[in-house]
């Protein structure tokens, strides 16, 4: 499970890691970082089990420590002790964290996923036709879902519409990228920043949302990840 990058930077801390070894392998590790640490019991599957170690070995290796990772009545994650705000994703691939001491999402997806059918449910009908146009829309969609993800757990609104909620501009399917999204809160439409990358058959997405003016700091200087992240990393099967 091989640790893909850290980036720290002044607004936030990323982690991504390679979801590769069994579970078993995977609670060596965490238990190797912080002894004596034990499984919930409700993580019985091969699969939870190796993304519940991964996501707290990113967090290791973020903060030198494995902390204690409590749930609101919501399910959003917080660090009962430390005053960062925190996002965990992970899918079949990947695994990822971010902290932040503002609010902040991040999503991982695998690109295969199939979307299409649940399309008009959670895209605009500009999003819809902009995603059709796309050279790959199938990969065009499953970036909106990440994206969307990313933006539904950064504002910590339960309720928000993804389809009518979160708007996305036409946003070309490079490697990697920065866009600016709107979302609406309490009625109001905000812009906020997010962040992509594109490897193998996977995508993160990832936005921090500063209080005050959200867009003042230049993405070039605040925003910049790791361009040797993603180096080596093989396609998913």
């Amino acid at each position: 499970m091989p640790l893909l990058c850290t980036t720290i930077t002044e607004a936030y801390s990323l982690a991504l890691w390679q979801l590769t070894e069994p579970a078993a392998e995977c609670r060596q590790l965490l238990e190797a970082a912080r002894p004596g640490f034990l499984f919930p019991d409700h993580l019985r599957g091969e699969k939870r089990q190796r993304e519940f170690a991964a996501t707290r070995l990113l967090l290791h290796a973020l903060l030198g420590e494995v902390p204690e990772v409590n749930y609101t009545s919501g399910g959003r994650p917080f660090l009962a002790l430390d005053h960062h705000h925190i996002s965990l994703s992970h899918s079949a691939a990947l695994a990822a964290v971010i902290l932040s001491p503002y609010p902040v999402g991040i999503d991982t997806e695998q690109t295969t996923r199939q979307v299409d059918p649940i399309a008009p449910r959670f895209l605009s009908d500009a999003e819809m036709k902009w995603t059709s146009q796309s050279p790959n829309p199938q990969q065009a969609r499953i970036f909106c879902w990440s994206a969307k993800e990313t933006i539904y757990k950064m504002i910590d609104q339960p309720g928000t519409d993804f389809k009518t909620g979160i708007h996305l501009p036409p946003t070309p399917m490079t490697d990697r990228g920065m866009i600016t999204v709107t979302f609406t809160r309490n009625q109001v439409p905000h812009p906020a920043h997010l962040h992509f990358l594109f490897s193998g058959n996977n995508v993160v997405t990832w936005c921090v949302y500063p209080p005050g003016n959200p867009l003042k700091d230049p993405p070039e200087n605040k925003y910049d990840l790791d361009e040797t992240c993603f180096k080596g990393m093989k396609n998913d099967p």
